[in-house]
């Protein structure tokens, strides 16, 4: 599939009279009540095509005590420890400074061992 731009979505959806088939152009076209990215395909897919979407869905907010987040945990940890340390101040030594620190590094850990399932999202070139 080909990404298309919003404005060619809206002159083959507003403009025109849509068709349906086998899709060739995607887009996104904003996102869910639940924060879940919305796309859209052109032409419209029929009831034999079956579309396979690879996506990061959100999660929803933390409410509750058992709601669960489906993130590594430990920049979480880190970050509100350095939240705490800012604060209250230094922590056996530990001032705010390093300890955001470490919850940036333990972030781009975290970045750094998803990107490596899939390298080839990581390289960009002009087309």
């Amino acid at each position: 599939m080909t990404y298309a731009t919003a404005d060619q979505f809206n002159n083959w959806y507003l403009k025109g009279t849509p068709v349906s088939g086998s899709p060739t152009y995607y887009s996104f076209n904003g996102t869910s009540s639940d924060g879940d990215t919305l796309i859209e395909f052109y032409p419209n897919p029929n009831e034999a095509n079956v579309i396979r979407i690879n996506y990061i869905s959100r999660g929803l907010d933390l409410v509750d005590v058992t709601d669960t987040y489906a993130i590594p945990s430990r920049p979480i940890i880190l970050l509100a420890y350095a939240k705490a340390v800012e604060e209250r101040g230094e922590d056996g030594g530990v001032g705010s400074g390093p300890a955001y620190a470490m919850a940036q590094r333990s972030l781009s850990d975290a970045i750094a061992l998803d990107a490596q399932k899939h390298p080839e999202e990581t390289i960009w070139e002009v087309s």
